[in-house]
């Protein structure tokens, strides 16, 4: 039999190949979404350790985030981009702990105000830029 059929990974090369399974976009745009997330924080004088903070209050934070989120220039998001950040989070919260904050039950009161916020985009801003489609 031979002793070649498993691989002998590395800590590191376990790492780097799981890091690779998203592509580069994908990658940039979370990393674009957690830095927005960390500097919303930082601006609301909030230290959040976010490996330990319940998800009750990561909810609510959540929430406020959501419902403040805008570009640097301070205008609004297209509700695509603004799309993109909320599942840019999805995947670091995933990452960091294995929380889904778009689907799971506990962050209702952030889904609700991110829905609020892409039917105010729509409505108001006129940002609205796809047809149709799910938030």
């Amino acid at each position: 039999m031979s002793t070649n059929r498993f691989a002998q990974l590395s800590e590191e090369d376990k790492r780097c190949l799981l890091s690779s399974k998203d592509s580069k976009s994908t990658q940039k745009g979370t990393q674009v979404a957690w830095m927005a997330f960390k500097q919303w924080l930082s601006s609301k004088n909030l230290e959040v350790d976010v490996i330990d903070i319940t998800e009750t209050e990561l909810d609510v934070i959540l929430r406020d985030f959501y419902l403040e989120l805008r570009k640097q220039d301070g205008s609004m998001y297209a509700k695509t981009a603004y799309r993109a950040m909320r599942h840019g989070l999805q995947r670091k919260f995933k990452e960091l702990r294995s929380i889904d904050i778009i689907n799971d039950s506990a962050f209702k009161s952030s889904g609700n105000a991110f829905v609020a916020q892409c039917v105010d985009m729509k409505k108001r801003a006129g940002k609205d830029k796809t047809q149709g489609g799910n938030w």
